[in-house]
């Protein structure tokens, strides 16, 4: 579970807050193409990769992870590539934002997509942030 949280922690700071993507005590990079590059993040003793895919522009488009793992029970866990596909870029107050994104798992039996996510709204400068999306029908 901490690997699983682990690469949920990384794939947020890459979705939300990419600024903090330049801590080179914590994460390794290498490049994996013209367009991609993998990741290697360590938090609290967890050590997670991910190969993150960009458009021309330099926007992040997916995130893929193995380090993640899939439980129906919550007591057997399984191995399969995770991902986040993002798109539909767009300005709030400034930022340029993800608007659409989804939650992937890749097994044999084939793409299972169990969450798709609209941005609604986003609040700066509060105490706690606030976040928020629809659930797409």
């Amino acid at each position: 579970m901490d690997r699983g949280e682990t690469v949920t922690l990384f794939n947020d700071l890459c979705l939300i807050a990419p600024a903090a993507l330049n801590d080179r005590q914590r994460i390794q990079w290498e490049i994996a193409g013209p367009l991609a590059a993998r990741a290697k993040f360590t938090h609290r003793g967890n050590t997670i990769s991910a190969l993150l895919f960009f458009n021309q522009a330099g926007e992040l488009t997916d995130f893929i992870s193995n380090d993640r793992f899939l439980s129906a029970d919550g007591k057997t866990f399984k191995s399969y590539p995770w991902s986040t596909p993002v798109r539909n870029y767009i300005d709030f107050g400034g930022r340029r934002v993800v608007a659409y994104a989804e939650a992937v798992w890749h097994t044999p039996e084939g793409e299972f997509s169990y969450g798709k996510f609209n941005l609604a709204e986003i609040e700066y400068n509060l105490k706690r942030p606030h976040w928020t999306y629809r659930f797409c029908p």
